[in-house]
């Protein structure tokens, strides 16, 4: 059974993204987080069209430079988006930054024009726009779409760490008894 795979970048300015599993290749379908009736209503369409849903939320953290107004957003807009897939009984894990990132990063290193060191905002642009290259021109067009591109990536982390229920009780027990 095949399962497709929710990635969610629940930053101020987030975004989600579906991977479909396809035998020839995978497509998706992102959107930006507007508010969380928007967020219920996209998450609740893909809910009733496809089955065998798994989502994996970026676990947010605060910085020491960012002020507490900041911080409770961000904590805040994470956890509206795990209440909603957990709401309409899609599977959640969280994925720390780094994994997803470093794995991204290893699966697939696409070329990235030479300077000093890029951030992880142009990386992320540039990992996603390689593995999907018809979504430069729409979905990931300018740099402040990074958000897209970190659900994108998410994603893929996602299905190629979660690709069953198995996989994803693993990956949750394990996380759990890291946590305790």
């Amino acid at each position: 059974m095949k399962f497709a795979h929710i990635g969610v970048d629940p930053g101020l300015s987030g975004a989600c993204t579906l991977i479909l599993p396809n035998s020839a290749k995978a497509s998706i379908e992102v959107f930006d987080y507007v508010n969380a009736q928007h967020a219920r209503i996209k998450l609740f369409d893909w809910y009733l069209r496809f089955n065998n849903l798994i989502a994996a939320v970026e676990r947010v953290h605060s910085f020491p430079d960012q002020d507490v107004v900041t911080q409770d957003k961000l904590i805040r807009n994470a956890g509206r988006w795990v209440g909603i897939l957990i709401g309409l009984g899609i599977p959640v894990v969280e994925v720390t930054p780094r994994r997803w990132q470093d794995y991204v990063k290893q699966l697939y290193s696409p070329p990235i024009a030479a300077t000093a060191k890029p951030d992880t905002k142009t990386i992320s642009l540039a990992t996603a726009r390689f593995m999907f290259p018809g979504i430069e021109d729409t979905v990931l067009k300018y740099k402040y779409h990074h958000n897209r591109a970190d659900s994108i990536n998410i994603a893929v982390w996602a299905a190629n760490n979660l690709p069953d229920m198995e996989a994803f009780e693993l990956y949750q027990a394990a996380a759990e008894r890291k946590d305790n």
